[in-house]
Parts: structure tokens; C-alpha cells; sequence
């Protein structure tokens, strides 16, 4: 879970099957995602920054009671993505530079990769929570290289509360939508402007999703099995059929 809750922060790191060979699997490292999503709604003020940086303010204010630094903290945590924005490749960039991809090994790791984050190191310990071991051999796929380079160095200038905030900021986000319903009411009122929408799924809809999203297919489909009522299983189904 751990594993899930944190890989598309900054960086993101998955496994994949590898495109060279459908029976292998990579470790697949790219860029991460945005709070915004996209790097086009960072270049200037619109009503969509202010609302974000506003759910940003609700949600921290709602969840302590020392508010002497929300104002400060939001500020650096937006400036911090704001930064990162400017090197996230678009989905046209991607495609346009699909033939920079880099295929190496867990050992050559560190060569290929030049950075002063150890990756290799963080890779090992990044598996040991869903308590896979990797070896010298597995095959790592490397995307997004020039956003890679310059989002470490934009770590290692960022003060380690900011680098802190920012990756709390990411996962409250995140995991927003399955809290109690005070707090999912802030992230509908940011909703209304940034997709136009504050309608909320069906809680039955939610909790399948975040199944699905946070297990796997596979896995998932054993879950809901076991553990959901099955006049519900055909409220899902009637949805994804949608």
C-alpha cells in the first residue's frame, strides 16, 4: 500500500511488461504527476491556481488547530510544483520524444541515471514493502530522462519541510475523495471550478474504485467477491458498462 500511496509523487516508478519482450516485466521510472495535472494551468494565475492553492488552505485548516503557518506553507508548496512544472513533458512531448527511452539493468542503474539521488538504493527499498526482492539483472525503462535531471536538482536546492509539505499535500489530495464527508466537500467546491463538476460518485461507486485503484484488477476482483454485498456488485457493473 505504502508502495501505491507514494510512486507518482515528483517521480514515478512502476512495473510494466516490457515492450521488447511481452514475457519480461520492467521497472519503469518517469516523471511523476501534477496537482493540477497539467503544466499549462502553472504558467499563470487563474481562478483554477487560486482555488487550488484554496483547497490547499481548507484542507489544512480543517485538519489542525495551528494555523500560524497554512498562509507561508502553501505558498512554498505551490512555488515547489509550480518549479516542477515547467520541465513536466506533455503527452505530445512524450510521443515526440518516445525514441529517448532508455532500457538499462538494476546494476548499470546508477551509470545510466546520473543523478545525486541514488535510485538504485531507493528502488530496493521501494520493493521490499510489497516484499519483492530485485536483483542485478532486472530490467529497469527510463522516460522523461531531462525531467528527471532537473527535478532532483530542484529537490536537493528545496528545504526538506517544503520537499515534506509538499509530499503530504500530494497524498491528503489524493486520498480526499474517501474521507469523511466534510472533507470531500472542500475537494467537490475545487471540483466545481477545475472540472467544471461537484457532482459526487455514489459511495458504492467510490469504495470499488479505490479497490480496484489500490489492488489491482486481479486482486480487486477477489476483494469485491468476498467482502461486497452482491446487490451492489451490480450497481459496479451497470457503471463500468457506462
Amino acid at each position: 500500500m505504502k508502495f501505491l500511496e507514494f510512486r507518482y509523487f515528483i517521480f514515478s516508478i512502476s512495473s510494466e511488461i516490457d515492450e521488447k519482450n511481452s514475457t519480461a516485466t520492467t521497472i519503469l521510472i518517469g516523471q511523476g504527476s501534477l496537482g493540477l495535472s497539467q503544466r499549462q494551468y502553472y504558467t499563470k494565475e487563474t481562478n483554477i491556481t487560486i482555488a487550488y492553492r484554496q483547497f490547499m488552505y481548507s484542507i489544512a485548516k480543517a485538519l489542525t488547530n495551528d494555523t500560524s503557518m497554512i498562509d507561508q506553507d502553501i505558498k512554498e508548496i505551490f512555488d515547489f510544483e509550480k518549479n516542477i512544472s515547467k520541465y513536466h513533458w506533455t503527452y505530445v512531448e512524450q510521443q515526440a520524444r518516445y525514441n529517448k527511452t532508455i532500457r538499462t539493468t538494476i546494476s548499470n542503474l546508477s551509470r545510466t541515471l546520473k543523478t545525486s539521488f541514488d535510485f538504485t538504493t531507493y528502488l530496493h527499498h521501494l520493493y521490499l514493502f510489497g516484499n519483492v526482492i530485485l536483483n542485478k539483472f532486472d530490467l529497469v525503462t527510463i522516460k522523461e530522462l531531462d525531467f528527471l535531471i532537473n527535478v532532483i536538482s530542484i529537490v536537493n536546492k528545496t528545504s526538506s519541510r517544503i520537499v515534506q509539505n509538499y509530499f503530504i499535500w500530494r497524498f491528503l489530495m489524493s486520498q480526499s475523495e474517501y474521507m469523511p464527508k466534510y472533507i470531500r466537500n472542500i475537494k467537490e467546491q475545487f471540483n466545481q471550478v477545475f472540472k467544471d463538476t461537484s457532482t459526487e460518485e455514489l459511495r458504492t461507486v467510490e469504495c470499488a474504485t479505490y479497490v480496484n485503484k489500490h489492488m489491482g484488477l486481479v486482486i480487486s476482483k477477489l476483494y469485491i467477491k468476498k467482502y461486497f454485498d452482491k446487490n451492489l456488485v451490480s450497481v459496479f457493473r451497470v457503471f463500468f458498462r457506462k
